[in-house]
């Protein structure tokens, strides 16, 4: 699956890029995108999707968009929301500029209205309705994120979720039909049904069951981030730790396995090659620039979204597998570039 998905982005991009077989090897053969993408995972899945919409975009600037490209289209759109919806969701406005800008000839005014448009609509979330309000759901997701990369004992009273440090696992005893007792009175937090804050709190020993949702030690390569809760401010003011953090970091010294060091220098020798496109770089034409918005808006917006709410180097490893094979195109595209035929 992942292999037609690559050969599908290749042959879109192929006459956009000086060295088309070495662009098709180096995002074949990138670490991450290989190794995530040669198993039975959801990225491997996810590389299948994202060739599946933006090949028929590919002939759509050609002008050999058909009823069958469009199916190819909306199916792949279909998977991505299925199968990775952080993907799906960032991705699907930015089809819906790249088909604006081919009917309006490419005019890059367009790309400045849509810039303007999707900052107004962003901040405007984070003052939507609970139920689909920008700001909680990414402080939900976060908080949910780092109780799990920490570790502990979970379950659920008559009124509340709770949570506790796994260094208290001693302190509770798991019985069958997923029960659990408290043996000792333990430190922790709980969280009302319908509410998202968590509070401070101490549970009583007791000889009552209560349903549990989750053990899971912690992980090995979980770091300290700025926790967002709820707060407009920190959102902003983190996304230069963002970016750091997915793209810079893991360090040697970093908590985490020897598999970072392989993080590490695939990091390291991904800003080498943006600082030597930096020294080779060359305009792009009018329908290029759409492209380039497609394809680092992505890059951008998935780049937030994992460092705002992953404190895992593990996991962000494998979460920003689209981020890195657009970014690879983007630069090859920035690289150098052939006259588009209609070959």
């Amino acid at each position: 699956m992942a292999l037609i998905g690559l050969i599908l982005v290749f042959k879109t991009f192929k006459n956009h890029v000086h060295y088309p077989v070495v662009f098709f090897y180096v995002i074949s053969l990138f670490p991450s995108v290989g190794f995530w993408g040669s198993g039975t995972t959801k990225e491997a899945m996810m590389i299948l999707t994202l060739g599946m919409i933006i090949y028929p975009l590919g002939l759509l600037a050609q002008k050999k968009f058909n009823l069958s490209s469009f199916l190819l289209l909306m199916l792949g759109v279909f998977l991505s929301l299925i199968n990775k919806p952080y993907v799906g969701l960032i991705v699907l406005p930015f089809i819906f500029v790249f088909c604006v800008g081919y009917y309006f000839q490419w005019r890059k005014i367009i790309l400045a209205i849509s810039t303007i448009i999707a900052i107004s609509i962003s901040v405007l979330l984070t003052y939507a309705p609970k139920n689909m309000n920008l700001l909680d759901k990414i402080s939900y997701k976060q908080r949910d994120l780092i109780n799990l990369a920490k570790g502990g004992v979970f379950f659920v009273t008559d009124s509340s979720f709770c949570a506790f440090n796994y260094s208290y696992f001693e302190n509770f005893d798991t019985i069958a039909n997923q029960k659990i007792v408290v043996k000792k009175n333990t430190p922790g937090e709980y969280k009302l049904f319908g509410q998202d804050e968590f509070h401070p709190f101490e549970i009583n020993s007791s000889e009552k069951n209560y349903d549990l949702y989750l053990v899971v030690a912690p992980s090995s390569s979980y770091f300290e981030s700025t926790v967002i809760n709820y707060d407009g401010w920190n959102l902003i003011k983190s996304m230069p730790e963002t970016i750091w953090n997915v793209w810079v970091r893991p360090f040697p010294n970093d908590p985490g396995g020897n598999l970072k060091l392989a993080s590490f220098f695939q990091n390291m020798a991904l800003i080498l090659f943006g600082i030597f496109v930096l020294f080779r770089f060359r305009k792009p034409n009018q329908a290029e620039f759409f492209w380039l918005f497609f394809l680092l808006g992505s890059v951008l917006l998935i780049t937030f979204i994992i460092g705002w709410t992953t404190p895992v180097f593990g996991a962000i490893a494998r979460y920003k597998v689209p981020a890195e094979l657009f970014l690879l195109c983007a630069l090859f595209i920035l690289l150098k570039s052939k006259k588009i035929t209609s070959k």
